[in-house]
């Protein structure tokens, strides 16, 4: 009974929230909150999870160990659904606030950060190679904090470098 109490109030307050979203003028700060509602889901599923695998594993997992923080989920190391699905919503809701509003480059540099923290290297690639390039193609300092990103990454360095030579050559003609 009380599993369904907080899935209905999970349930409650992401109506409340995607109704603000679809609203005529949707706020940036609608966004944020959103964002901030869902990373809060997430750490607390994560104590959860932490607090869970204290108790003994079911006898079927593994009977002689315990479970520890190192398992993902309580499925015995295999990632489950949970595991990212609440991620793939927050990445989802960042996408959806940097559509709106391509303008804002404190919002792009939120959105890189999200996807780095939560181990998406490859989206923050694609969206300091694509994205970033084909909204905010004059400005260097916005190349170079996107070469900057991208180098520290550890995927492919060709990106980086592509957007390092167009920044300084969109600076040459400015």
């Amino acid at each position: 009974m009380r599993i369904q109490d907080e899935v209905r109030q999970i349930l409650k307050k992401r109506t409340a929230f995607e109704t603000a979203l679809v609203r005529r003028i949707a706020h940036k700060s609608d966004y944020l909150q959103y964002l901030a509602y869902e990373i809060q889901l997430e750490t607390l599923r994560k104590k959860r999870i932490q607090r869970l695998s204290m108790y003994p594993a079911p006898p079927g997992l593994c009977s002689t160990k315990r479970l520890t923080s190192n398992h993902i989920g309580l499925s015995g190391g295999k990632r489950t659904v949970s595991d990212y699905a609440l991620v793939r919503r927050q990445l989802h809701i960042m996408d959806r606030a940097v559509q709106r509003f391509k303008a804002d480059v404190a919002l792009w540099v939120q959105y890189i950060r999200l996807a780095q923290k939560e181990g998406a290297r490859t989206l923050a690639g694609k969206i300091c190679a694509r994205q970033v390039l084909v909204a905010h193609f004059i400005a260097c300092a916005r190349f170079m904090t996107a070469a900057l990103t991208l180098f520290s990454l550890p995927i492919d360095l060709s990106h980086a470098r592509l957007n390092r030579r167009l920044s300084t050559r969109r600076t040459a003609y400015l």
